[in-house]
């Protein structure tokens, strides 16, 4: 990803509930292909084939199969208001109007819905989606991601029990091509579509439809990497990019297709006991090695409460490795999955607390960095080879440590960005990348102990899938007006200190010291950048390059006006908390 979309993205911020806006991706685990179910129990493992050539690799091809976001070719799309289709994966035929519960999800699925203006899928948003964000998308992983033992056709296991023709889901079936002659060139099949979602929050889910079977025991199934998928694109939210005609906006929804597609490769909980050891070719499950395992740590409530708490990690052996060495933690067990939200969520992301915008967790967020953590997992399933070099860039709780992994306490959290306590106080979120609110919220009722990070048990962090933690958040909204992100030059800067947004800006704090000494604490985006050669972080203000050395304070001069001057005093970043990797 470093030649292409290379801005930051952006969140449409909701003042209501936090427990109710979160927009959220979601993954769909639970298939309704029939090729995809588990089967009656069979030896069917392969050894050999298992071991083959795993070194053999070609970078990734996918065939797109766009027949659904053209013309009016999906009977389960919205074409128009008041069109009337049917709702739910399943192809159960539905017998009653859609109901809506008081959170806008659709809760008695199958259902006939009835198609509102958000959920037309016209005609611009088909060439938005098929020509921009899709293409995007695949170009990305084309260059991103090989597979290890190519076959030159995909053809698909035919299972003479299954029904033909396979249903993906509902009104979706795999071609019988597939079966029969396969498809030339091709390693994934991916089926596009443009549906209204069950959940009115969800931008986007995946679903994984075929996947070759490797071996069948009495309590284990092990299967390929999977061949066969659906990515469903929720008009809702997509129709957005087209109102506001925002480069930062299509970043932030392209930035989705990446999400679902690494769903799509791999990242489901379904799939964790199939993953193979990238050195040997063998599962890892017929090594005794689990893959997500359940790990139990305790912990003590700032009002001395003793808690246990059960977290589930991916612990395969170079996850294991990277969590290690990047939170500089030598008894991490492996990287934790989010705990919070429904079946497609929890358990098949990563944990927010510990990743926060990193693009694989389970709720949108405004950068979405395509992290070196998740090309490790990618990496770590056997499947594929990642090219390392095109990771982005990711510093959330980077070297802070064992202790701030386990739960953000005030101890642990007490760093500049991560911990606050001052409601409504604004400042550099703790990866710089741009200017942040403390979003405290005070609830009706105490918190579970191990989300209480304050003395008032019912005082916590706005963002439940975060555990409640208390941090700098970038969020627009009537209480933070000039909270953004440094990367989105659609932002309006600040002339007076000469701020500036851009790719490389981030956040500093300053002081303005008038000629009549008032004195007053700020933050603002500045371009920065790392002077390799020199080891020193160098930031740009009005036009001229400043070094920021750890620990120290700079002195700028900027010219108001004829008759004004402002003495800017720039506070470079602590050492443990510097920009450059020196």
């Amino acid at each position: 990803m470093k030649n292409c979309n290379k801005e930051l993205l952006n969140q449409f911020d909701k003042d209501s509930d936090p427990e109710k806006q979160n927009k959220r991706f979601t993954t769909n685990t639970a298939t309704t292909s029939d090729s995809f179910q588990k089967p009656t129990p069979s030896p069917i493992y392969n050894n050999k084939n298992l071991i083959n050539n795993i070194f053999v690799r070609n970078s990734i091809r996918f065939f797109i199969n766009n027949t659904f976001i053209n013309g009016f070719n999906d009977r389960n799309a919205c074409y128009k208001v008041g069109d009337i289709i049917p709702m739910g994966l399943t192809n159960d035929e539905p017998k009653e109007l859609c109901r809506m519960d008081m959170y806008g999800e659709v809760a008695n699925v199958p259902c006939f819905y009835s198609c509102k203006e958000k959920d037309i899928q016209s005609k611009d948003l088909q060439v938005l989606l098929r020509d921009y964000v899709v293409k995007a998308t695949f170009e990305i992983f084309s260059t991103l991601l090989s597979v290890r033992n190519p076959d030159k056709t995909l053809k698909l296991q035919n299972n003479p029990d299954d029904k033909k023709p396979v249903q993906c889901t509902r009104g979706i079936y795999i071609p019988e091509e597939l079966y029969t002659k396969g498809k030339n060139d091709t390693d994934h099949y991916v089926f596009i579509t443009a549906r209204p979602t069950q959940d009115s929050m969800t931008i986007a889910f995946s679903l994984i439809c075929d996947a070759p079977i490797l071996y069948i025991g009495t309590n284990e199934w092990i299967y390929d990497r999977p061949r066969v998928s659906i990515l469903n694109f929720n008009p809702n939210y997509f129709s957005k990019i087209l109102e506001s005609q925002s480069k930062w906006v299509f970043n932030q929804y392209m930035r989705v297709g990446i999400h679902e597609m690494v769903h799509s490769l791999g990242f489901s909980a379904l799939l964790y006991d199939s993953f193979v050891n990238p050195d040997t070719g063998i599962p890892y499950r017929f090594d005794s090695n689990q893959i997500a395992k359940v790990i139990q740590e305790d912990g003590t409530t700032p009002l001395g409460r003793h808690f246990v708490r059960n977290k589930s990690v991916i612990a395969t052996p170079t996850i294991v490795k990277f969590t290690k060495n990047y939170f500089n933690c030598s008894t991490a067990q492996g990287f934790e999955l989010e705990d919070y939200g429904g079946a497609g969520t929890a358990g098949s992301h990563w944990e927010k607390r510990s990743a926060d915008e990193e693009i694989m967790t389970g709720y949108i967020s405004q950068t979405l960095p395509l992290s070196r953590l998740t090309l490790t997992f990618l990496y770590d399933t056997g499947w594929y080879i990642p090219n390392f070099s095109f990771s982005e860039n990711h510093q959330w709780g980077k070297g802070l440590g064992c202790d701030w992994l386990k739960n953000c306490d005030p101890k642990s959290w007490d760093l500049p960005g991560y911990y606050c306590t001052n409601f409504r106080e604004m400042d550099c979120t703790a990866n710089r990348m741009g200017k942040g609110i403390c979003h405290l919220v005070r609830y009706t009722e105490s918190l579970p102990a191990f989300y209480q990070h304050f003395n008032s048990t019912s005082i916590g962090g706005s963002n439940r899938a975060s555990d409640y933690c208390p941090f700098y958040q970038t969020v627009h909204s009537v209480n933070c007006p000039k909270c953004g992100y440094c990367s989105n030059t659609e932002e309006k800067p600040n002339k007076a200190i000469k701020e500036e947004f851009g790719f490389d800006s981030r956040c500093f704090n300053y002081n303005i010291i008038y000629i009549a000494n008032d004195t007053s604490s700020n933050s603002a985006c500045w371009i920065n950048r790392c002077n390799n050669e020199r080891k020193i972080l160098e930031v740009k203000i009005d036009e001229n390059w400043y070094d920021c050395v750890v620990n120290k304070t700079i002195q700028v001069p900027i010219d108001v006006t004829e008759k004004e001057t402002i003495l800017l005093e720039l506070i470079c970043p602590k050492k443990e908390f510097d920009i450059c990797d020196f």
